[in-house]
């Protein structure tokens, strides 16, 4: 029986195989990992090695599965629905900036995740914030 990485990696790598062929637009790609994005770790090794040209979309289907687990927790809950609003976006954007979601290009020095750059992941970022309605960058 297959785990479900296992699992998670050959559909992905399916969707990647129709993408290039021309039967799945980019939004369909998107969409098809975004279904496996939970269970595919960043540092693949044996599936990096094996499909180094995918080694970007293994990273963005890596991410969005955290971010869509990440943005699961707003709005809070717990001992945190007791603060105001402010203090509650405060604190998830903190926690934001802390897995590298939040502030990806202010270096940790000034209070950012620091994260190398990247477009892709930035866009998805953004709307998976907007789409959950949760506190991300302050203007952005």
């Amino acid at each position: 029986m297959l785990s479900r990485l296992e699992r998670s990696l050959g559909q992905a790598a399916s969707a990647i195989d129709l993408w290039r062929s021309g039967s799945l637009d980019p939004a369909g790609l998107r969409s098809s990992l975004a279904r496996t994005g939970g269970y595919l770790p960043i540092n693949s090794e044996f599936y990096r090695e094996a499909h180094p040209q995918d080694d970007m979309v293994i990273r963005q289907v890596a991410c969005y599965g955290q971010l869509r687990e990440f943005l699961a927790g707003w709005p809070l809950r717990g001992e945190a629905e007791a603060l105001s609003r402010a203090e509650q976006e405060a604190l998830f954007r903190q926690r934001g900036i802390e897995r590298g979601f939040v502030y990806r290009d202010v270096p940790r020095r000034y209070g950012g995740s620091e994260q190398p750059p990247d477009a892709l992941a930035d866009a998805i970022i953004r709307e998976e914030y907007w789409r959950a309605g949760a506190p991300g960058d302050l203007g952005g």
